[in-house]
Formats: structure tokens, sequence, C-alpha cells
């Protein structure tokens, strides 16, 4: 009877994770992914203790830990804004990492003018911005 109640947390688990990438087209692991497989994992592991199949239990032990390791993971970098800081990344007041961009691109300082015949000028201290006369 546990192995049929473990297995089918194990199929709900997995379900929620299709779900999760194939209908709400989300990548990454969900964490109720994780609770639900660990969580049939540790009644597949009880059934192996209770008919005697110690390989098999210890087995499924370490099939019931590893998914609760990363959903402790998962569950602390959701508390950090999901991506970790770096070196060149400073918190702002909310305590998430600043956004990055990709090398190339302009920042999103409005105040700063690009020369489209001259890009690389943008920092030239000989060539300062001109201030906007449209801004508030």
């Amino acid at each position: 009877m546990y192995v049929i109640i473990g297995l089918a947390l194990v199929i709900i688990g997995w379900l929620i994770q299709l779900h999760r990438l194939a209908i709400r087209k989300r990548p990454g692991l969900s964490p109720y992914f994780l609770l639900v497989y660990a969580l049939g994992a540790a009644v597949l592991t009880a059934d192996g203790f209770i008919n005697g199949t110690v390989t098999t239990a210890a087995l499924n032990l370490v099939c019931a830990i590893l998914p609760a390791v990363v959903l402790g993971l998962v569950i602390a970098r959701a508390g950090s804004g999901g991506v970790p800081l770096d070196k060149t990344q400073k918190p702002d007041d909310t305590g998430r990492p600043a956004p990055t961009r990709r090398p190339g691109t302009p920042p999103d300082n409005p105040r700063v003018i690009v020369n489209p015949r001259y890009p690389n000028t943008r920092n030239d201290p000989r060539n300062p911005p001109k201030p906007d006369i449209y801004q508030n």
C-alpha cells in the first residue's frame, strides 16, 4: 500500500513539473515538484524499511534527501531575488541584485546622449553630453 502512495506522489510531482515547463513555459524547477517528489521518496523509504529491503530503502532515502536539499537551495535563492550576487552587482534598497545588462547595450540613463556617427564618444571627457531641454 505504501508503494502505491509513494509512487503516486512521485507521479504527481512529475506532473507538476511538466505543467510548469510545458504549459506555463517557465524554466527551472518547481518547488512544489521538489516537495511532492521528496515526500513520495520518503514514503517509499518507509515502505522499504517496513518490508526489510534495506538497499532499496537506502536508495530511496537518498532520492528523498537530494530533492529536499535542492528545495532548500531554491527557497534560499528566492529570498535573494533568485539570482546570486556576483562581484559586479550591488543590491538595491530591496536587497535584490541590480539588473544586469548585456555588454554593448547603452545604459538606461536618458541623460547620456550617444552620437550615432561617433558611438564611442559617449564617455569621452572632451565631448560632454548636452543637457536635455525637454526634461522636466
